[in-house]
């Protein structure tokens, strides 16, 4: 994404200009980098082969998960052999000596248009190593809150950042609309609004899902976690927060954000002191053998009733996330906003 962004700085210069001294060094460097980019996908795809061939051995791992870590393997695969040389192949041709200043210029936006496609390519690989990794993950909620803590922590952090970047020119996030800001401040604004989305979602989902558990469990502190997530309304904060995401409102989103980690962590850390609180404590009175094997089948049963059951909200709302993504702009555009 950082080369894409000075491929697109680059891109917006003349062909004479490309052919300048300075801005020649900036291609060969960039060139370069899109080589040791290139060579990092090759070890990432090798670490995820890795994994698979360690996840194969578990024979309780959905197929699906297994399916789409196959596929995020091979997709790195290919990128770092074919997508990836190109783009250093065009970025080296529009640098050479011999190259006249039309076809720097046509050599450099070739570049732009194939590293974005590459973007787009990688993302889905993203997306589906991440639905991968979460069927992998235990899952509980204790940690799922703490991550959606971590994440609304995240966005005041990279809110903070992005804020505080000094830049060459006079154009800083601050009073400034999307169009006017520099590449990699556009990129990194739509980066914060979409992870406060899939946020939203994540909290969203946690909630109905301890819904579901409650109403099958009936345990009371589920019950006391789900009223206070209910009460607090936290799904209309998390609306709240890319609205002011969108209208570039810094300092109330960035604050909006750590009040609402802290409130999530709060929760998680609440709802795991009274799980270990409500485990019986001691064991069982020994004897009847049989009765103890058919309870223990009776739990695998159950248990396999649940897994089928997320794997089925989980194939629903990956669904609902690429119907989303689809439909929503490619930007957030703070005009639209009223």
């Amino acid at each position: 994404q950082d080369l894409l962004d000075e491929n697109k700085r680059l891109e917006r210069k003349s062909g004479e200009d490309l052919q300048m001294e300075q801005n020649r060094e900036k291609l060969n460097d960039q060139a370069q980098a899109e080589k040791d980019n290139a060579d990092a996908m090759k070890e990432l795809a090798e670490q995820m082969e890795n994994i698979f061939k360690e996840a194969s051995k578990n024979g309780a791992i959905d197929p699906s998960t297994m399916k789409m870590l196959a596929e995020s393997a091979l997709e790195m695969k290919e990128m770092a052999k074919q997508a990836m040389p190109e783009i250093e192949a065009k970025i080296r041709e529009s640098q050479s000596l011999e190259s006249t200043a039309q076809k720097a210029k046509d050599d450099i936006s070739n570049a732009v248009k194939k590293q974005s496609e590459l973007l787009k390519q990688m993302e889905d690989t993203i997306q589906k190593a991440s639905e991968a990794n979460k069927q992998l993950e235990a899952g509980t909620f204790i940690n799922r809150l703490r991550k959606a803590a971590g994440d609304q922590e995240e966005i005041a952090n990279k809110h903070i950042e992005v804020v505080n970047t000094p830049h060459e020119q006079d154009i800083s996030i601050l009073g400034n609309e999307f169009s006017q800001l520099d590449p990699s401040d556009q990129r990194r604004m739509f980066e914060i609004f979409t992870l406060q989305e899939q946020t939203a979602e994540d909290v969203r989902w946690i909630k109905e899902d301890l819904g579901h558990f409650y109403s099958r469990t009936q345990q009371e502190h589920h019950k006391e976690l789900l009223e206070k997530m209910r009460n607090s309304k936290i799904d209309d904060q998390m609306e709240l927060m890319m609205v002011l995401i969108e209208k570039n409102n810094n300092g109330r989103a960035i604050d909006n954000a750590k009040r609402t980690a802290e409130l999530i962590r709060k929760w998680a850390s609440e709802l795991e002191s009274s799980t270990q609180k409500s485990k019986p404590a001691g064991g069982g009175q020994g004897g009847g053998g049989n009765s103890e094997d058919e309870d223990f089948e009776f739990m695998l049963k159950v248990m396999e009733l649940i897994q089928q059951e997320t794997n089925i909200r989980n194939r629903t709302r990956s669904l609902e996330q690429r119907r989303r993504l689809t439909s929503s702009p490619t930007v957030p555009n703070p005009k639209t906003i009223p």
